[in-house]
């Protein structure tokens, strides 16, 4: 990695051993600015104190700087990649050979299921006490696969979301269904009476000559619209033209009868227009009169017929009808009518829309079941590797207290007890699907299936029947499953809620240690660890994990620490001794632990580094 920038850790370069590298130095040297920078050029997220974390980075790089991180795939020759990330940007992933953009994550270049571990500063505490932090621990140990379960989850739960809106949608609008239904009903009832009265058929007659009337009369309008527009037009011409002509007899040159001849040719112009606008007058008016006597004469025609039509509205008004009222109930049927066929549409697609949801939730059901298999054969190989170091199991939907706090928020105001929710959160394997379910059935099947009382079941169901989006906001909701750990002591698994802060982050670090083929990175790992579990069992597996006991676990690892015994029992590829001045951390030395001058700082800037190499010269031979 190289930085480039004017910030603490500017300018400065390391390449990474392939086996255990130690960086040690005094408090505030820039061992946890080196790391962090580290996580942040590769995009992974932290587990805690986010905040801080980018504070660091920032002070490490300050504005404009940039880490470069260079990585080889193992097994893969072609698999070079060059990360670089500039502050408060984006991650870049080259092709080192090419230089080509490639467009993935820079975790995705490290090949799949082989994201690098980090765990720095306070987080392995982090982990221990934080459910979500295990859970998402143990993923990351599965990886892609792990990825893809929890998209695949992901993307179920929002298509039942979108889903549900859908639903919603289609049901608020087959409310009116029923009313429109009764309407048209009403609707062609009267229009039937009318017709059986021979009313019918005359109206629409009556309708259909009103309407071509209707035509006449606008052509009638639009011709005087266009005579008044010619008039005006025409007339403000030869206006023009007859202001124009005296203006040119005023000439005062030697050929002003030239001028006097334009006058006369523009004044004969404006003549023969003005004869045209009288002449087009007269037309308008003609055409205006023939309109006029075909209007008269179609009103004429149409008398017999309104005549008609009041004689059969007087003779039936002692029945109550209006016969002008027919076209009124046409107009209405013939709005209704593709109404009802739309919302006859909709229910045909909320029913396929209901169906889909039984489809999705089955999904999430086998989705979740198939997430929560990856998980345990993945605890089965942790507690395989660890032998009697650890025992990982992973309860299915058993992270409770999240569950539980949504199902608060969606009954808020149902006057359930605090009793009752329980209840509802208790069974092994519920979710929301199970209680939407009982609801949908009736408070009989709630009160049985999940032992609350008759009052509170009636409750529930009034609750979430009585708001269909409550109902089905509840069948998204699901509980997460639950990693819980035994750290083994005496032989006796102990859960991490027994354990001492010390014990916790123990048995965390042996999580860490689990799986091989990853990069880890641990900052501090002997922060509240006792110092004998150090000695005796993470420098072994230290020495497991890069390849000394283990050839076939070698790996890459990256450790920030203030104990000796890392970096002096683990045999150290390299150690980097660091070092601030002026505001800016420098690397004083890096070799092998072998190296003299390594050795040397390690005795005196590592509190216990001479007990150390005591210990390492008679437990494993070498130089002290």
């Amino acid at each position: 990695m190289e930085v480039d920038g004017s910030g603490f850790l500017g300018n400065m370069a390391i390449r990474w051993n392939d086996d255990l590298n130690a960086l040690v130095g005094g408090r505030g040297a820039g061992k946890s600015a080196v790391l962090e920078t580290l996580r942040y050029a590769l995009d992974i997220e932290p587990y805690s104190e986010p905040t801080y974390r980018a504070e660091l980075v920032r002070h490490a790089l300050a504005s404009g700087g940039q880490v470069t991180v260079r990585l080889a795939r193992p097994g893969s020759p072609e698999g070079r990649y060059v990360v670089r990330r500039v502050l408060n940007e984006a991650p870049e992933v080259t092709d080192e050979t090419s230089g080509a953009v490639l467009g993935i994550r820079p975790s995705e270049a490290f090949g799949p299921s082989l994201e690098p571990l980090i765990l720095l500063q306070h987080e392995i505490q982090a982990v221990s006490r934080d459910e979500t932090f295990r859970l998402r621990l143990l993923d990351i140990l599965i990886g892609e696969r792990a990825d893809k379960a929890a998209r695949d989850v992901r993307k179920t739960q929002e298509a039942l979301r979108s889903n549900g809106r859908n639903v919603l949608e289609a049901t608020r609008r087959l409310e009116r269904r029923h009313e429109y239904d009764e309407r048209l009903r009403t609707i062609t009832n009267e229009i039937d009476f009318f017709e059986r009265q021979g009313v019918a058929e005359k109206l629409q007659s009556h309708a259909a000559l009103t309407a071509d009337q209707a035509v006449l009369d606008r052509a009638l309008g639009r011709v005087a619209d266009e005579r008044t527009r010619w008039s005006e037009d025409f007339g403000s011409t030869t206006a023009s033209l007859h202001a124009l002509a005296p203006s040119l007899t005023n000439g005062k040159s030697r050929h002003a009868h030239l001028l006097v001849e334009a006058a006369k040719t523009v004044q004969r112009l404006a003549d023969r227009l003005e004869a045209l606008l009288d002449a087009g007058a007269a037309a308008f008016e003609g055409a205006r009169t023939e309109l006029a006597s075909l209007d008269a004469r179609w009103i004429e025609a149409l008398r017999p017929l309104d005549e008609e039509l009041r004689r059969l509205q007087q003779e039936l008004q002692s029945d109550t009808l209006d016969p002008g009222r027919l076209l009124e109930l046409v107009k209405e049927r013939t709005g209704l009518e593709p109404v009802l066929a739309d919302l006859a549409a909709v229910e045909k697609e909320a029913v396929k829309l209901r169906d889909k949801r039984g489809e999705l939730l089955r999904t999430l059901s086998r989705q979740r079941r198939d997430e929560h298999v990856l998980r345990r054969e993945q605890c089965d190989q942790v507690n395989v590797r660890l032998k009697d170091r650890l025992r990982l199991t992973v309860e299915f939907k058993g992270r409770k207290a999240e569950y539980r706090a949504s199902l608060v928020a969606l009954l808020k105001g149902s006057g359930l007890t605090g009793d009752s929710l329980d209840r509802l959160v208790d069974p092994d394997g519920t979710d929301g699907a199970v209680l939407a379910e009982a609801v949908r059935e009736g408070p009989e099947v709630v009160q049985d299936r999940f032992g609350v009382s008759g009052a509170s079941a009636q409750k529930l169901v009034a609750w979430l029947k009585d708001h269909e989006d409550r109902l089905l906001e509840v069948e998204v909701l699901t509980p997460a499953d639950t990693v819980r750990i035994e750290l083994v002591i005496d032989g006796e698994g102990r859960p991490l809620e027994r354990l001492s802060m010390g014990q916790r982050a123990t048995a965390v670090l042996l999580l860490l240690f689990a799986l091989e083929g990853r990069i880890l990175v641990l900052d501090q790992p002997e922060d509240d660890l006792d110092n004998r579990f150090v000695y005796e069992d993470v420098v072994t597996l230290l020495r497991e994990e890069k390849g000394i006991t283990e050839p076939h676990r070698r790996r890459q690892l990256i450790t920030a620490t203030h104990n000796p015994n890392i970096p002096v029992l683990g045999d150290a590829e390299q150690v980097l001794v660091l070092d601030a001045h002026e505001d800016a951390s420098a690397i004083l030395t890096r070799a092998s632990i072998d190296d003299p001058e390594v050795r040397e700082h390690l005795r005196t800037v590592l509190e216990g580094g001479e007990q150390a190499f005591r210990r390492r010269a008679e437990k494993y031979g070498g130089l002290e």
